[in-house]
């Protein structure tokens, strides 16, 4: 990032995005059709639009919730930059990594 986050600064710092397509738009256009909408929403967050979303967050802080999501979501995520096994905060690198889905 540029400017670089605070040399103290610890948690995430990610953002979720949505992209919202019909059925029959993808059944038409396919995966590649998708991928390219994905593409253009995470080329439109520069490093200013991220800044402004944490210094948004930290004045008035939420945690959203899946059940906000309507129910026929798709529901994507991952990071070619997050190496998840190679992380050390001082507890040692992890054994495992799940990403756990709680719905009721």
């Amino acid at each position: 990032m540029n400017p670089p986050l605070p040399q103290h600064y610890f948690g995430n710092a990610t953002e979720g995005v949505v992209v919202c397509l019909k059925a029959k738009e993808l059944l038409e256009q396919g995966h590649g059709y998708v991928a390219w909408e994905i593409n253009k929403i995470i080329a439109m967050h520069t490093d200013e639009k991220f800044i402004d979303m944490l210094e948004s967050w930290t004045r008035n802080p939420k945690v959203s919730s899946l059940g906000s999501h309507v129910s026929n979501a798709l529901i994507l995520s991952g990071s070619l930059w997050v190496d998840l096994y190679g992380n050390d905060f001082g507890w040692g690198r992890p054994i495992v990594f799940e990403l756990v889905l709680l719905t009721n």
